[in-house]
């Protein structure tokens, strides 16, 4: 019972101190890292009581990984939506200057490039010694 007293002391202090440092960090992913943490620690404080130290120890190793995969959705969710509205952003640019991208395109095909192999430079600078 003392083990659980301390281990809710201890979440408690953790979140707290977090909460305060780490303020560039956004509160939904700073709870998912957090929670996980603390949900980790509890499942293998009561898997202390009935089963061996490694039972415990792949406990943690489990719900450390189930925190991570669901971090992971929660950064791919807002990737998405940051790429969604960076789209819709370029398509009512679009709508209002249709005839700049025209323009761009124009210029991209107007001059290829060629390109300078290192022969071709080795020639260069030995015609170049000869006539000096």
């Amino acid at each position: 019972m003392i083990r659980i007293l301390i281990l809710i002391i201890a979440v408690a202090v953790v979140f707290a101190v977090a909460m305060l440092v780490l303020k560039a960090i956004p509160q939904k992913r700073k709870t998912i890292v957090l929670g996980s943490g603390a949900a980790a620690a509890v499942i293998a404080v009561f898997m202390q009581f009935s089963f061996p130290l490694y039972l415990s120890l792949l406990a943690i190793v489990a719900v450390s990984l189930l925190g991570a995969l669901v971090y992971m959705k929660v950064l791919e969710k807002e990737e998405l939506e940051n790429q969604r509205l960076l789209e819709e952003k370029r398509a009512r640019k679009q709508v209002r200057n249709p005839s700049q991208p025209e323009a761009a395109a124009e210029l991209v095909e107007e001059k290829p490039m060629i390109k300078t192999t290192g022969m071709q430079t080795i020639t260069v600078v030995k015609e170049e010694q000869e006539v000096g």
